[in-house]
């Protein structure tokens, strides 16, 4: 399928529409345009068909009177499937309620010509990978077994560019700063997938990078060890017990329950070139689940200023490797 998409000359997008019944047009919310047929020659001069003009004008801070609804706005934005549709397509038309869309690699207009940014079309292709994993995650599944089935065709694109591989969800040359992603509701649990907690994909609400991978420096490394399941994350790094600094106001969590004792591990810090005010050390949360294995999972975030004391804690901390579930 998604070479049926990347290899398509043109795709047509069905914006507004709930269903394959209601077709592309939708004559009820499309505004009246008078429209003035003239004749159209070609390059020999000859009679070559007709052009239709229409006359714009501004009513009410909108053109033709009525609110200009843009593809992000329709229903077809709010799938999940749509998001990697619409990145492979090299060029879309959209028919919302009101008017046509045009979006291609170069450029996003409406038929007057107009520009738009779209959250998500061919424009995006070169976009991260968190860009669109954190479009993805905003929208709707109808099996949530579907989660990773619905960006095989952006993976297998993103793969080829990057000669790298693509495991639940996190690029490999990527890691561990791919880690810091986090969401605003605890939702793991209702996840029917097995997939590891380190993985955004755990979530079943929508997940947000508040610090870019590419404005982080490791601190940390992450591998994945032959001969064992590619869900199993080993991270060596500064771990040290948090207590403490549970309630540090930096903690971002992803589970709702606090417990008494916590772990943690330095995993990146901010580059000096994304913020020119404040440099944080991004801290792993983690939960014991075997001290003699030595496995643990992911609970969330801690942030801490550097040169706090806080931070300098974890740079004492000794260097342990720790298997991540």
């Amino acid at each position: 399928m998604a070479e049926v998409y990347a290899n398509a000359w043109i795709t047509i997008a069905a914006s507004y529409a709930r269903d394959a019944s209601q077709g592309l047009f939708d004559s009820c919310h499309r505004p009246s345009l008078e429209l003035l047929k003239l004749p159209s020659y070609n390059s020999f001069g000859h009679l070559d068909g007709s052009l239709y003009v229409g006359g714009v004008h501004e009513q009410n801070g909108s053109r033709w009177g009525v609110e200009r609804l843009e593809p992000d706005q329709e229903i077809l934005s709010t799938r999940a499937w749509a998001t990697q549709e619409m990145l492979l397509s090299r060029r879309v038309v959209y028919f919302t309620r009101r008017f046509i869309f045009w979006s291609c690699r170069q450029v996003s207009v409406d038929e007057t010509g107009v520009e738009y940014y779209p959250k998500c079309s061919p424009r995006q292709i070169s976009f991260r990978w968190c860009n669109v994993v954190e479009e993805f995650s905003k929208r709707q599944l109808t099996y949530a077994t579907d989660k990773f089935k619905a960006l095989e065709g952006i993976e297998s694109h993103w793969a080829a560019k990057l000669n790298d591989e693509c495991i639940f969800g996190h690029w490999k040359k990527d890691l561990p700063s791919e880690l810091t992603w986090t969401t605003s509701r605890a939702n793991r649990r209702s996840n029917p997938l097995d997939i590891p907690t380190w993985s955004w994909a755990s979530s079943m609400s929508p997940v947000d990078w508040g610090f870019r991978p590419q404005h982080l420096t490791g601190r940390c490394t992450a591998e994945f060890s032959p001969g064992q399941p590619s869900s199993q994350l080993f991270l060596r790094g500064h771990f040290k017990v948090l207590q403490h600094e549970l309630h540090h106001s930096g903690v971002n969590f992803i589970d709702d329950v606090i417990e008494e004792e916590m772990y943690a591990m330095l995993i990146a810090t901010t580059n000096r070139d994304y913020s020119t005010t404040w440099v944080y050390d991004i801290v792993l949360l983690l939960r014991c689940i075997s001290q003699s294995e030595k496995t643990y999972e992911r609970v969330g975030l801690a942030i801490y200023q550097v040169d706090t004391e806080e931070a300098k804690s974890f740079y004492n901390a000794p260097l342990i490797q720790i298997i991540l579930l």
